[in-house]
């Protein structure tokens, strides 16, 4: 796993053709997926945006929080930012959501305890795995009591057949696609390992249990490519029922 500057740097590479490469790895799926994750956000509330990249989540969620809501995306990546609030601008005109991106650290989030409804997080938890106590005790602090976690990434398939197919993607597709937008393969060598180092739904699920998330679920998108999970803040040390 690469050092949290180093995946900085990354990030802040890869910004302008980011939706493109997203586009083009998925086959087009992440828009379905995002757009899945969103129908889950409170309705009307107040929304954090975790790691935001160019504001694809934030973009699709705006219809779900009119009239009264409001959506912050944060990320450590100024390129990003930069996408993210380009795109932005004109759609917010038309929603009248209000809507603020920021810079800062998904390790220690810049607001009070039981400042959101509701949690997005858009395929960036495998990136920050050695540090998951950290970022999810972050998340669970700023949500208030109930609010939902929404955490959308990239999974492995459970079926033996689909999982080599995709490993196969991930080792010949991805870096083929990575040289004809950037000239460079480098990057998506990391992204591969981070999606093959992410844990079984039911071990996430464990992780989310265990820092206070009740009522924590998974739901697989597109044969287990990728899924959905949610969990609502509940007390810490409090009991909770594990469901797939």
């Amino acid at each position: 796993m690469l050092a949290p500057s180093a995946i900085q740097r990354m990030f802040e590479y890869l910004a302008p053709r980011y939706d493109l490469w997203n586009r083009l790895a998925s086959f087009g799926l992440d828009a379905y997926w995002r757009r899945v994750a969103v129908r889950l956000v409170p309705p009307g509330g107040r929304i954090l945006d975790l790691c935001t990249g160019t504001g694809e989540l934030v973009l699709k969620m705006l219809p779900y929080l009119e009239p009264a809501g409001q959506a912050v995306g944060l990320d450590f990546a100024p390129n990003m930012l930069r996408v993210a609030t380009q795109k932005t601008r004109a759609r917010v005109r038309s929603t009248r959501v209000p809507v603020s991106y920021l810079l800062g650290d998904a390790m220690r989030l810049p607001f009070p305890a039981n400042t959101f409804d509701g949690l997005t997080n858009g395929f960036a938890m495998r990136n920050m795995l050695p540090f998951a106590d950290h970022a999810l005790s972050e998340m669970w602090r700023v949500l208030r009591p109930g609010g939902r976690v929404i955490i959308l990434d990239i999974c492995r398939p459970p079926w033996p057949i689909l999982a080599a197919l995709y490993r196969w993607h991930l080792r010949w597709v991805l870096p083929t696609q990575a040289w004809l937008l950037y000239g460079n393969d480098q990057p998506f060598r990391y992204l591969k390992d981070s999606i093959l180092e992410f844990p079984s739904s039911d071990e996430f699920l464990g992780w989310l249990a265990r820092h206070g998330f009740a009522e924590v679920r998974f739901r697989p998108l597109s044969a287990g490519i990728a899924g959905i999970f949610t969990g609502i803040k509940g007390p810490l040390g409090g009991s909770t029922q594990l469901e797939t």
